[in-house]
Order: structure tokens, then C-alpha cells, then sequence
């Protein structure tokens, strides 16, 4: 409390070492050039710069013109001359008091002068003798007493008053200074802490351009763009968390208030202005809350942030609905793309090319998986198996049937591959070859390898593998549907230019042999480990045998986009 108050004394006599420089200069030469040679030498002084006005000068000077005044009323000639001066002398010593600002020393000043006043006063009333009587009517000097009385009164009333107003509005300008501070310095801090900061206005509406908003939704570029300036925050959340904002916002604002209503009812000794002051003091230095909630960038792909909320009233203008200041931290692998109804898209379809040999090796990664990523087939129906009789219907049995890929050529089918950690391909393949061969030999239609413990990659976590204790192979020879027949007379109505050779022909009859063969694999004994052959990447965590979902794409992009525009603030000269 003692700092802040020597802080706002410094503050006052600042202003007032300002005000009355202004006032000297400006004015006061032109009457003391009418008057007094020497105080207009004193006045150019100081306008010219020689004699620095600093507020102990400024007392002195306050001092010497009331001493001046004080031997210039036993100067005055005549008791007619003392009465019609006195209301300008009053006029005068009101000027004092008010340029001065200092009610001690403008009290202090006075008395003496209030004294000579009195006395000249005293030999003024003579004037005002009777004729008849020859002694002075003590009515008239007692009339002059009270009203040099009141006059001492209102020029100390009116020199305390203006010291009063000075202070008042010194606070509220040095309290606006420390919020406007206090804001900068939050903005400086939000923009370390979390990956963007807006400030919103009353209406929701964006103030300012936000550099980092916009990288963060990948929108509002270029040099004629705004950067979302003017643009109501709420529209880029989503809809369901509108509401949610606005609530949380209203409470807030309502939970300050009655705690500011409660500090105001205990401190009623204070002003006014004071109590509404430190109520804006409390009510903005209250902790920042946050929300979670999901937003949505330019490709209306939504992912969850954080928001940071503090309410900033308007110290200027404290009448104005109070401004809000947000700070957003982006939520790590929370994109919609991820969520447990979603979870199987990160399996990507691939295309072949030629033989499975010939697919991408471990050192291409998910960029040659990412090219190759392919439409998922169409559905041609779904089977469902669940328990009627409990609650919610509990699956027990489901089967997807895809279309055959006579009839979308377009789209390759889910392959065995894609499930598989690439260190299990080459065994399961093998397991598969045999189950064929036996099968095919008449050695029966089930299969169970010495083992045959299987790794299945866990659809949407890269870091964990669904592993299974047993795997039993069934075969099953297919009949030559109308489908294949079709396939087959399509290929054989094939452009007259194309020429084959015998080794293409056992080729292709060789490939149709094996799609006619249907082999049945069932696991048991299932639990979770975690992936040893998971790597590392800077965009959401990927398997290596899997392509890189769109949330992940985007979060990328998005974080490599700051990361450049981070290099380039630092890099540019200043």
C-alpha cells in the first residue's frame, strides 16, 4: 500500500508540474508583461527552458506570489481603492490555489494575507462614519470580517477540490495504464503458452488481426486478408459448443459480479469513483478459467482446444460492455477422424501393383502407402447377429459382403496384408500356401499350423497390436460364378492390337484358379500388446503399415506451416 501510494503521489505531482508549465507559459506572460516586469522575466524563464519547472520550484514559486500579494495590500492607496479591489484580490488568490494544486500551502499562504486583508479593511470602514455621531458603526467592520472569512474558506475549499480531482483522475489514468500493461504482457504470455490469443469484443467479434488463429484453422491468408478480424468467435466452434461458451461466459461475468457487489458493501466509507475503480481492479485480476471445446478449420475437420478466458473491462471507458480475452491451446490426437466409430479409416485400402512383392519396403513408409490409397469397395450387404432378448441389443456376429471386383474395378477389396505386422506376412503367407495345397490334395478342408500365434494391427492406435493365440485355416473351392464368366468373355473381347503370349495365358489362368479358392481364418485367444516395429513421425501416430489418416495430414501441415512462419518472424530484420 505504501508503494502505491508514493506511486500515486509521483504520479500527481507529475501532473501538476505539467499543468501549471502550461499554464505559465501560455498565459501567464501576457499579464505579467501589464503588470510586473520581473515576473514576466520569471515567466520567459521558464517557458524558454533556462529554469526547469520542477514541483519544489513550483511550490516556491506559488509561495512568492502570495508573499507579493501579502505586501502589495499595505501598498494600496486609498480606502476607496482597498474595497473595489478586493474581489479582484479574491479572483487572484483563487487562480493561486488553483494552479498550484496544493491545498497545505495554499492554506498556509492565505492566513497572513486574510489578516492584512482585515486590517485594511479596518482602516477602509472609516469611509462609513456617521455624520451626527462621529463614531464608526461596528456593523460594517464585522460584515467585512465575515466575508473575508468566507472568502479564505471557499478559495482552500476550491484549492482542495482541485487537488482531489487531480488525484482521482490520476489513479484512473494510472489504472488504465496498468491494465493496458497488464494486457500486453498476458498477450505476450498467452502467445508462449498456448498456440493462439484473441481478444473478442462484447459481441463475440474478433478484434484485431490473429496471426496464429489463422495458421491454426489454415485460413485467412494473403496480404488483403483480415486474419479473422471482425469474424464472431462463436461461428468457428462447433455448434453444439456455442451454447456451451456462452453459458460459461455468463457465468463467469455473473459470478464476479456479486463478488465485487460483496467488496462494495463492505468498504461504504470510500468514494464512489474509488469503489468502482477497485472493483474493476478485482473483477480483472480474477484466475482465467477454461473450457474445453471443439473448433473446426477451413476444411471443417474438427479437433478439441482449450480456452483460456479473461474478462477485460474497458478502463477508459468503464460504462462499455467488459471485452474478453481468449487464449487457445490445441488438444493433442483428438481429431473426429479418431474417435471409436472412426477408428477403422486410418486402415487405408491399397491398390495392388503387379505381385505383393512388389509393394512398398519399410524405408518408403506411409508416403508410398499414402499413394496408393485407394476407395474402399462398395458394400453389398451387412449381416448382424445380436441378442434380442437384453438390453441394447449386444452383437454377438457380423459380416460384411463387399461387391465382387468384377463389378467395381474401380476399387480393390480389404487385403489380409493390411492386418498383418510386416514381420508375420512371410509365415502367415506360408501357413496359407500350405492350407491351399492340402486342401487342394483332397488332405481335408481344415488347416492348424504348430505356432500359429497372430499380430493383428489394432484398427486406430499404432502402438498397440491385438495379438491371438491360435488361427485355424478352412478351405473352400468357389464355383465359376456369372461374375467371373463375365470377366472372362470381357477379356476376351479384348483390342485385337494387344498381343499375348502363352506365359501371360497360364498367368492369368493361374490367378483365376486362386480366386476361386476361399480360405476361411479363425482366431482365438485374443489380448493386446504393445507394437515394437511402431515408428515415430511428426504428424499423429501412424503405423508404418498404415497411411496417414486426414486429421493427421492436416495437423501436420498445420504445424509445419508455423514452424516456417515462426522462422521467418525471427529471421526479418528490424
Amino acid at each position: 500500500m505504501k508503494e502505491a501510494a508514493k506511486l500515486q503521489q509521483a504520479a500527481f505531482e507529475r501532473s501538476r508540474v505539467a499543468a501549471c508549465s502550461s499554464f505559465l507559459i501560455t498565459v501567464c506572460p501576457w499579464e505579467c508583461l501589464s503588470t510586473k516586469a520581473w515576473l514576466y522575466s520569471l515567466t520567459l524563464l521558464a517557458s524558454s527552458g533556462v529554469l526547469k519547472i520542477t514541483n519544489v520550484v513550483l511550490d516556491i514559486i506559488g509561495l512568492c506570489c502570495h508573499a507579493v500579494m501579502f505586501v502589495t495590500v499595505f501598498f494600496i492607496l486609498g480606502p476607496p481603492t482597498v474595497l473595489l479591489m478586493a474581489p479582484g484580490r479574491c479572483l487572484a488568490r483563487a487562480v493561486f490555489g488553483l494552479v498550484f494544486a496544493n491545498t497545505k500551502l495554499t492554506a498556509l499562504c492565505n492566513i497572513p494575507i486574510f489578516f492584512a486583508n482585515i486590517y485594511r479593511l479596518r482602516e477602509a470602514s472609516n469611509i462609513f462614519r456617521t455624520t451626527a455621531g462621529g463614531e464608526q458603526d461596528p456593523d460594517y467592520f464585522a460584515l467585512a470580517i465575515v466575508s473575508e472569512f468566507i472568502c479564505f474558506i471557499g478559495i482552500v475549499c476550491l484549492a482542495s477540490m482541485i487537488q482531489k480531482l487531480f488525484q482521482e483522475k490520476m489513479k484512473d489514468a494510472m489504472v488504465a495504464a496498468d491494465m493496458e500493461h497488464s494486457l500486453h504482457s498476458k498477450g505476450k504470455l498467452l502467445s508462449v503458452l498456448c498456440d493462439a490469443h484473441v481478444k473478442l469484443g462484447h459481441d463475440f467479434r474478433i478484434l484485431g488481426r490473429c496471426t496464429e488463429l489463422s495458421q491454426m484453422l489454415m485460413t485467412g491468408f494473403g496480404p488483403n486478408s483480415t486474419g479473422l478480424e471482425g469474424t464472431v468467435f462463436t461461428t468457428l466452434l462447433a455448434e453444439i459448443d456455442q451454447t456451451r461458451l456462452h453459458n460459461f461466459m455468463a457465468v463467469s461475468a455473473m459470478r464476479d459480479g456479486n463478488e465485487n457487489d460483496d467488496d462494495d458493501d463492505q468498504s461504504s466509507d470510500t468514494s464512489r469513483s474509488s469503489r468502482g475503480s477497485r472493483a474493476r481492479l478485482v473483477r480483472t485480476s480474477k484466475p482465467a478459467t477454461s473450457l474445453h471445446v471443439n473448433i473446426r478449420d477451413a476444411a471443417g475437420v474438427r479437433f478439441p482446444i482449450e480456452l483460456f478466458h479473461v474478462e477485460v473491462c474497458n478502463m477508459r471507458n468503464p460504462s462499455e460492455p467488459p471485452s474478453h480475452l481468449i487464449g487457445i491451446r490445441e488438444q493433442p490426437g483428438g481429431h473426429e477422424i479418431s474417435t471409436s466409430f472412426q477408428r477403422l479409416g486410418d486402415l487405408l485400402l491399397k491398390k495392388a501393383t503387379g505381385s505383393r512383392s512388389s509393394q512398398a519396403s519399410s524405408a518408403t513408409g506411409s508416403s508410398t502407402q499414402g499413394s496408393r490409397a485407394v476407395q474402399q469397395p462398395s458394400i453389398q450387404r451387412i449381416e448382424f447377429q445380436f441378442d434380442g432378448m437384453a438390453d441394447g441389443f449386444p452383437l454377438q456376429h457380423a459380416k460384411i459382403y463387399f461387391d465382387s471386383p468384377a463389378t467395381t474395378e474401380s476399387s480393390t477389396s480389404p487385403m489380409m496384408k493390411d492386418w498383418l505386422l510386416e514381420s508375420m506376412w512371410p509365415r502367415f503367407r506360408v501357413w496359407v500356401q500350405n492350407a491351399i495345397n492340402e486342401g487342394m490334395a483332397g488332405r481335408g478342408d481344415t488347416f492348424n499350423p504348430t505356432e500359429s500365434a497372430v499380430a493383428l494391427l489394432w484398427p486406430g492406435q499404432a502402438d498397440t497390436v491385438l495379438c491371438a493365440d491360435e488361427v485355424q485355416f478352412r478351405v473352400e473351392v468357389l464355383e465359376e460364378t456369372e461374375d467371373l464368366q463375365a470377366k472372362k468373355q470381357k477379356t476376351s473381347q479384348a483390342s485385337p492390337y494387344t498381343e499375348s503370349t502363352e506365359q501371360e495365358e497360364e498367368a492369368d489362368g493361374e490367378e483365376e484358379e486362386v480366386k476361386s479358392v476361399a480360405i476361411w481364418a479363425t482366431m482365438r485367444g485374443f489380448h493386446q500388446h504393445r507394437n515394437p516395429e511402431k515408428k515415430r513421425s511428426s504428424r499423429t501416430a501412424q503405423s508404418k503399415h498404415q497411411a496417414p489418416t486426414l486429421a493427421a495430414i492436416q495437423e501436420h501441415d498445420r504445424q509445419m506451416f508455423r514452424a516456417s512462419n515462426h522462422d521467418m518472424l525471427e529471421n526479418k530484420p528490424r
